[in-house]
């Protein structure tokens, strides 16, 4: 597969912002900033390369190297998840203080799966456990077998099709996935506590809050979830103004972060989601399954669009995804 660093990181960051944040989860930081800087370039753009990870990242302490071998298995499985499954509305299968999950005691919340995909067919569904490592392969292969127990923990109500999947990032010279979707004994079943059960209308709501939180409107993902959650002292957030970002494929609203670079140069980021889509979601409206978009977003299924854009020491690459949302980097 072609994988952009821009589009993985895209990825990343869009998968791992949470529905709901107290701010002390450390996703609810933007991890675009953590690992912006975690790959190889590619000075010689005429020629194409395996997407690798540079020297620095191996040499960065253990629980640093774990923590980036977790998130990056995310990211990849998100990226695999969005292109070639052409899933959407991913959602954390953990959520704090939901209403209808059992309450975890122990590391009994270790056994369950990352996310729920929604597929591009009616009733379709995929529950996807992450995972990650910069060791041997035979651990990658261990990460599998350890997970196709976690996506047995997770049941959706009323679905017709749900797909477990387990996908292992190997993150050593050329990334490579494994992938393995376990086979379930219909005549033999395991016998697995189902820890968190799932309604399909609730997964729409959890994904649309997340793409509220995405782009920095945390007030109005809190109000989309808030009956769906048991009561709490969650913060309160004010309404905020969403900044619009023009491109050849419309308007995007959101938010952006920058700061000044040890060398001087000025880092902006951006993260924005289609004005079509945003207004959907506040106005009560599922959006349309992405084949009958039309112009929203991507609305073809056809993976990330990349743009960029530069001179007079200014380069800008921005990458929209099939779900519509857009991240930017700007230096100058």
């Amino acid at each position: 597969m072609m994988v952009r660093p821009v589009d993985m990181l895209h990825a990343l960051g869009r998968i791992t912002t949470p529905p709901v944040t107290e701010l002390i989860d450390l996703s609810s930081t933007w991890a675009e900033i953590r690992y912006l800087w975690a790959f190889l370039p590619n000075f010689d753009g005429r020629r194409l390369r395996s997407l690798r990870l540079n020297s620095t990242v191996k040499d960065l302490d253990f629980h640093q190297k774990t923590l980036l071998s977790d998130e990056f298995g995310v990211g990849f499985a998100a990226y695999f998840m969005a292109v070639c499954a052409r899933a959407t509305d991913p959602v954390d299968v953990f959520v704090a203080k939901r209403g209808g999950q059992l309450r975890l005691r122990g590391n009994s919340r270790r056994s369950l799966p990352d996310y729920i995909f929604r597929g591009p067919q009616p009733g379709q569904f995929y529950i996807v456990e992450c995972k990650g490592t910069q060791s041997a392969r035979a651990t990658a292969v261990s990460q599998l077998q350890r997970g196709t127990e976690q996506v047995l923990a997770v049941d959706i109500a009323g679905a017709p099709g749900v797909t477990r999947l387990v996908i292992a990032a190997w993150l050593q010279q050329a990334v490579t996935l494994l992938i393995v979707d376990p086979e379930e004994d219909e005549e033999n079943p395991v016998e697995v506590r189902k820890l968190s059960r799932w309604e399909p209308e609730e997964i729409g709501i959890f994904a649309d809050a997340k793409r509220l939180t995405y782009i920095g409107d945390r007030a109005a993902a809190s109000k989309l979830v808030r009956e769906h959650l048991e009561a709490g002292h969650e913060l309160s957030f004010e309404e905020r103004h969403l900044i619009p970002r023009e491109t050849r494929l419309g308007t995007y609203l959101g938010s952006q972060w920058q700061a000044e670079m040890p060398d001087g140069r000025l880092l902006r980021m951006f993260r924005g989601l289609d004005g079509k889509i945003y207004e959907q979601i506040r106005q009560g409206t599922r959006p349309a399954p992405l084949e009958s978009q039309g112009e929203i977003g991507i609305g073809r299924g056809e993976g990330f669009h990349v743009e960029s854009e530069g001179g007079d020491h200014r380069a800008v690459v921005r990458s929209i995804s099939p779900d519509g949302s857009l991240f930017e980097i700007e230096l100058q």
